[in-house]
This record gives C-alpha cells, sequence and structure tokens, in this order.
C-alpha cells in the first residue's frame, strides 16, 4: 500500500473513531460464570458510559464472591441505517 492511500486511511479511520466517541454509548456486562449478559443505558457519550462501567466494576469488585466475577465493556449504541439517514 502507498504512503497517501495509507495516510488517508489512518485519518478516515481516527475520524470514525473521533465521531463514535460522542454518539450515545451502552454497558455491556457478562457474568463469567453463567454467562448471563445484560445491557444498560444509554449514556450520552463515552466518557459517561465509561464513568458508569467504572462504578459497576467497583460495586462488582465489593459484591462478588471469590471465583464469581463480571466483564463490563462500553459499546456504542448505533442508530438503524433508516434512522440514521432520514433527513
Amino acid at each position: 500500500m502507498d504512503e497517501a492511500l495509507t495516510e488517508l486511511l489512518i485519518r478516515r479511520v481516527a475520524a470514525t473513531e473521533a465521531e463514535e466517541v460522542s454518539l450515545p454509548h451502552i454497558l455491556v456486562t457478562v457474568d463469567v460464570v453463567t454467562n448471563v449478559v445484560t445491557y444498560s443505558g444509554p449514556f450520552a457519550s463515552a466518557v459517561d458510559a465509561l464513568r458508569a462501567a467504572d462504578l459497576e466494576r467497583s460495586r462488582q469488585q465489593q459484591q462478588c464472591h471469590p471465583g464469581w466475577g463480571v466483564t463490563v465493556d462500553v459499546a456504542p449504541l448505533f442508530a438503524p441505517d433508516a434512522v440514521r439517514d432520514a433527513p
């Protein structure tokens, strides 16, 4: 891949990721023992969702029994194409 094309690709990826930060986000929590998945939100932005994720991780660490844990991830909440593309 030539240098100009690589630079263009990097700029487009960075612009897309920067745009996603301002989208609403949700928390995806998975109980690693039972594989039960829960979704929380939406939160106004990635920063708000990350704050909520930190609180949830702290709460889970205080309440869970040894060997029983959860994973907490943050994900952007995209609008369906029909809604996103509406005039």
